[in-house]
Order: C-alpha cells, then sequence, then structure tokens
C-alpha cells in the first residue's frame, strides 16, 4: 500500500511584454512551497504572539491575505493567528513516528483532508504497525476537560478495573481511575471537548474502513465505547480497590480482543506522553 503522490512542474516566466508592466510576481505562499493545509513553524518571533503562539510552535497553514500579507496558521496548542509571512516556514526534516518521542506523522488540523488522513494512516499501519498523529486543540478547553473528570473522580463516578484485565486495557504498568464513554452508562461524564474528540475516534473509523483490508487484513466493521482513564496517584489504591472480574467483564475484554484490528490511544495531558 502506497501513498499517492503529485508532480509540480515549475515553467520560466517569460519576459514582461514591450513597453508593458512587469507580470505580477508569485505569492510567497507559492515561492515557499507553502499551500492550505501544510506543516508548518513559527519563526523569529521574540515574544509571545496572540493566541499563546510561541516561536517554535508547530501549526497547520489555513490561508494567505495577500492584502496585509499574512499567513493565518492554527497552532498545535488550538489558537488560530494570523502572523507575517517572515515568522512563517515550511516545517523541514521532521521525523516520523518511531525515531524519537517527539516524532509524529501527521498533524490533524481545520484544512486536513480525510483522504489524506486515511492514505498517511492506513501506510503507517501498513509499513510499520502504528501511527502518532497530533491534533490542533486549546490548551485551555484540554484543562477544563482534565478538570471535569477529576471532578467526576472526586463525585465517586470513577471506578477501577479488575486486576485481570486493568493492564490490557491501560497497557503495561498502567493504572487508571475508569469511566466508559457510554451514554448507556450511568456514570458517564459529559464534556464537550471529550465528546467531539470521541466522535473524532469514529470519524478516523470511517475514512479508515475503505483502507482497512489492504492495510490490515480485515474489514472495520463497528467500533468500541471509549474509556476514559485518569492516572491513579500514588495514595490512591485503597479508595479504589480492584472489582471482583465477573463472567461479563472477562467475556467482553476477550471478545474485544479477539476481533480487534485497531486501538486508538488519545493522550489528553497534562504530563508528556510516553
Amino acid at each position: 500500500l502506497k501513498p499517492f503522490g503529485s508532480s509540480l512542474a515549475l515553467f520560466p516566466r517569460p519576459p514582461p511584454p514591450s513597453g508593458g508592466a512587469a507580470l505580477p510576481q508569485p505569492l510567497p505562499a507559492m515561492e515557499q512551497g507553502l499551500r492550505p493545509g501544510s506543516l508548518v513553524e513559527l519563526c523569529g518571533l521574540l515574544q509571545e504572539g496572540a493566541a499563546g503562539a510561541k516561536d517554535g510552535d508547530l501549526g497547520q497553514l489555513v490561508g494567505y491575505a495577500i492584502e496585509t500579507d499574512e499567513y493565518e496558521v492554527a497552532t498545535i496548542s488550538g489558537g488560530q493567528v494570523k502572523l507575517s509571512t517572515r515568522h512563517v516556514q515550511l516545517c523541514r526534516g521532521l521525523n516520523k513516528s518511531g525515531a524519537d518521542d517527539t516524532a509524529f506523522d501527521m498533524l490533524i488540523g481545520p484544512k486536513t483532508a480525510d483522504s489524506a488522513l486515511a492514505e498517511e494512516i492506513a501506510t503507517c499501519l501498513f509499513e510499520k504497525g502504528f501511527c502518532v498523529l497530533k491534533l490542533c486543540q486549546r490548551s485551555s478547553d484540554v484543562e477544563k476537560t482534565i478538570q471535569a473528570v477529576k471532578e467526576a473522580g472526586d463525585e465517586g463516578r470513577l471506578g477501577r478495573l479488575p486486576q485481570e484485565v486493568e493492564e490490557g486495557y491501560l497497557g503495561s504498568g498502567s493504572r487508571g481511575k475508569v469511566v466508559w464513554l457510554d451514554p448507556d452508562q450511568p456514570d458517564m461524564v459529559f464534556d464537550e471537548l471529550l465528546d467531539m474528540n470521541d466522535r473524532n475516534l469514529s470519524r478516523l473509523a470511517a475514512i479508515l474502513q475503505p483502507f482497512s483490508e489492504d492495510a490490515l487484513g480485515a474489514c472495520i466493521e463497528e467500533r468500541t465505547p471509549a474509556l476514559v482513564s485518569l492516572t491513579l496517584l500514588e495514595g490512591e489504591e485503597a479508595d479504589y480497590p480492584y472489582p471482583i472480574a465477573d463472567d461479563k467483564t472477562l467475556g467482553d475484554f476477550l471478545g474485544t480482543w479477539r476481533r480487534g484490528l485497531v486501538r486508538v490511544v488519545h493522550f489528553m495531558g497534562p504530563a508528556a506522553c510516553d
């Protein structure tokens, strides 16, 4: 499975007609190879700009205003800023996921095309078995969501998974206070950003489905409810003892793992993801 490519031919500019005005110069976006959807880096910012934009931040190019010679950029922290063209450059030399802890395969922003995203995910899964995506979301919104989940824990709406399945769901060595993001569950946490991220998981499943037979060897047919997990801190274990694993819990776990094709983890912070 290979990503689709494209070619671009550049032709020399003809001289202006005799006695006429010179032809208009190309837009800076054309000169730098930038276009809406490009991964860009902010550069030359001596101080924090609008929406918390900082020098070295990554983002997605949204548009270009010829009147002011400014780029509009959706930053990785969720802000949307307008900056002079001298402060925006094409991001080059970025490693693909697996090279180091900061590497990723694609940034999802307002100009990301579903077709390009699906092809990138499918290619990564086929070639290396995993794919790392980053999402443009406001840091302040993420902080509110984390606080909402913490408050749900204080209200007793989060629980512990049975010991037999905890690491299977959360990962090796992981411990967490959890709740299923399922409308049928009485303790479900309602939060706007959680709901948006849950819908994004459904979107990823939908756009990947046409590629799943080739990339995964089977067709994606459905997705399971999301599981929200808040890290269990030292000293909290006594308040969250392991429940007894009943037959339904074990059966659901085994069924999910036997039939599962792709497992998605959306890490929201606030600590760095490892």
